[in-house]
């Protein structure tokens, strides 16, 4: 089933004239299934303005008025933006950068025919950048970046070299913009990960000799460089992170190596580098432009490893028969904020989003749903947690209704088997004065550790409404 529309400046007006989809020009042919029904708009502002605002604002406020999802391409964002203001948490904006397109890849007879400037080989690269975001859009949001390293970060092949220093400096200025925007990924809270067939003391070595580099070493979570298959590593990489495998991009210069992961981990986004594209291909990948336009500064690379630290020191001690996990919470020393005034509701709308393992409910929450509920009298509890490694930030919440039965109870993973979960819900018990915790459960394919806490605790009376 198509369940993609996609419009320009004139199949607008055709929709206005004539109330009918007009799917706009030869050169899309879209036979795509997909989960939600999208509308593009690929509106090229600054070579063709689309001089008729109230078109495209009746034609958007039709959309959401249809519960669809709306996508605008355009080379102009700010534009955009500015129409669209008030209805931006229903649309995402993408930057399509007309820059890369070289002067004879302007059609003027397309311009005319179809409000759509592009010659065939120019429609081909919008054609790849739609489909990008369509899988994109839905697909699971990008958490980690796994990296080749040879002719990947750097132009050469360490074993071709006898001499590492400031060999950086010598590679195709590309690799330079690509390095700069991996850093400004992790610094929006991506986690970079390097796998690579090299010794482990020529990477340390290559990155002790080339501080001219973006990425140092302390920018990587996890750094496998060794000769097994990089499947394999990529497998242990996000069996360690504990996140999934389908919320990975992987980049290798090597077709074999992009094959060989393909194959065996066909949910990971992959692309494939080379000095010639590397700079059209960080500026077509749909999944940076989202990330960044989150506008979020966070240091989840120093976070994991403290965690890494907190694993380590739990793994070291006595095994424990408490279902509980409260000596761990005691041994970690950690300290508990609750509240339910003044809440962070972009904190808990992001994680109603995010987090699947402790999630009895998967039900994405925006600021519009979070209000409405709060004020049918409906009570939300956000969790804080601090131990002795560092501040974890708010990593839970608790939703109850008007009847004070458990809507939902949503913790990050990284908070799970320390005992937070069991001392958060303690605390609503107590504060409420609750006689048992009716909880509303509806179990998915990925939120076993939720169904396991309801299974194991004895230490509350409780009650379950399944599948709701």
């Amino acid at each position: 089933m198509n369940s993609v529309n996609i419009y320009s400046n004139l199949s607008l007006q055709v929709l206005k004239l004539k109330g009918v989809d007009y799917f706009y020009d030869e050169y899309f042919n879209f036979d795509l299934d997909t989960k939600s029904e999208l509308s593009i708009c690929v509106i090229m502002q600054t070579i063709k303005p689309m001089l008729d605002n109230d078109i495209f604002i009746e034609f958007i406020h039709k959309n959401i008025t249809a519960g669809k999802k709306i996508i605008i391409i355009t080379d102009n964002t700010n534009y955009f933006k500015g129409v669209l203001f008030k209805d931006l948490s229903d649309i995402q904006i993408f930057d399509f950068p007309s820059n890369i397109l070289e002067s004879n890849d302007i059609s003027i007879k397309n311009l005319f025919a179809f409000q759509f400037p592009f010659s065939r080989k120019s429609a081909a690269i919008l054609k790849s950048f739609i489909q990008s975001i369509i899988v994109s859009s839905n697909s699971p949001t990008i958490k980690a970046i796994c990296l080749d390293f040879d002719n990947t970060l750097w132009q050469g092949t360490i074993g071709n070299e006898n001499n590492l220093s400031n060999l950086f400096e010598k590679s195709d200025s590309s690799f330079l913009i690509f390095q700069n925007k991996l850093k400004e990924l992790k610094n929006h809270g991506i986690l970079l990960c390097l796998v690579t067939k090299n010794n482990r003391n020529d990477i340390d070595s290559f990155f002790d000799k080339n501080k001219s580099m973006p990425l140092k070493l302390d920018d990587f979570i996890i750094i496998k460089s060794n000769w097994e298959p990089k499947s394999n590593n990529i497998i242990q990489i996000y069996k360690e992170l504990n996140i999934n495998p389908d919320t990975f991009i992987y980049f290798d210069d090597s077709d074999f190596e992009l094959e060989e992961v393909g194959v065996k981990l066909p949910v990971i986004r992959s692309y494939k580098v080379a000095a010639n594209n590397l700079t059209n291909l960080v500026a077509l990948i749909p999944e940076f432009q989202e990330i960044i336009s989150k506008n979020k500064n966070i240091d989840k690379t120093s976070a994991y490893k403290k965690e890494f630290k907190r694993k380590k020191m739990l793994d070291t001690g006595k095994v424990s028969s408490d279902p509980y996990n409260l000596e761990s919470f005691q041994r970690l020393e950690v300290k508990l904020k609750i509240k339910n005034q003044k809440l962070d509701l972009d904190r808990i709308s992001e994680m109603s989003e995010k987090t699947n393992q402790f999630n009895f409910n998967k039900r994405v929450l925006s600021i519009s749903n979070l209000n409405e509920l709060i004020k049918s009298q409906h009570m939300f509890f956000t969790c804080s947690a601090k131990d002795k490694y560092g501040d974890y930030g708010i990593i839970g919440y608790i939703h109850l209704n008007s009847d004070f039965e458990f809507e939902n109870f949503v913790l990050s993973c990284r908070a799970l088997s320390r005992g937070i979960e069991f001392k958060f819900i303690e605390h609503i018990f107590d504060v409420l004065q609750l006689k048992e915790i009716v909880i509303k459960f509806n179990e998915t394919s990925r939120n076993n550790p939720a169904k396991l806490f309801i299974e194991k605790n004895k230490k509350f009376p409780q009650k379950i409404i399944n599948n709701v």
